[in-house]
């Protein structure tokens, strides 16, 4: 009876996980992720959008250019910030917003690893920066983001996490 219980945990347990191929016993692999590199844009402390915090997928020229007019909305002196020029063909653009906090100390950076593209769910990873508790800071309301650059794949969601994979915020592409 014991030899046909581990027999049977054994079938239940092993043979679903692997499969013959050419009568020979095959286990399939992780999926892998591929990996796509993504291009800062612009990051501030003052980006003009308020209270909201979360990801914006830009998909052509006029909303880039809506993004910009809001960016100048926070800055004060000094030249205009630049438009860049994007194929929408092969790129999109992704703002992401730590939304308005009251002190400084906040900011947003893309770190140096690749975005990596799971069965169509892109991860970026950020440096999400905020102030030490209890820590000094200057008193003034900023509205941190960045805005990237990501070469058009196989992904219709975009998850956004902090340098401890910590998930800061998503969104869907239509």
């Amino acid at each position: 009876m014991m030899k046909y219980s581990v027999y049977l945990l054994l079938n239940v347990l092993i043979v679903p996980s692997v499969a013959l191929a050419n009568g020979e016993i095959e286990v399939p692999m992780e999926q892998k992720a591929l990996e796509i590199r993504a291009e800062q844009l612009y990051a501030g402390s003052q980006c003009g959008n308020g209270n909201a915090a979360g990801a914006v997928w830009i998909t052509n020229q006029e909303q880039l250019k809506l993004v910009y007019q809001s960016l100048q909305k926070g800055k004060i002196g000094g030249p205009s910030y630049k438009l860049p020029s994007i194929d929408f063909k092969k790129t999109g653009a992704l703002l992401i917003s730590m939304g308005q906090q009251r002190t400084g100390g906040y900011g947003i950076k893309l770190t140096e690893a690749p975005v990596a593209v799971v069965d169509k769910l892109a991860t970026v990873q950020v440096h999400w920066l905020e102030p030490a508790p209890g820590g000094i800071q200057i008193q003034v309301l900023t509205s941190p983001c960045v805005l990237i650059k990501l070469p058009l794949n196989d992904y219709v969601h975009i998850k956004v996490v902090d340098q401890t994979n910590a998930l800061k915020t998503e969104v869907k592409i239509e």
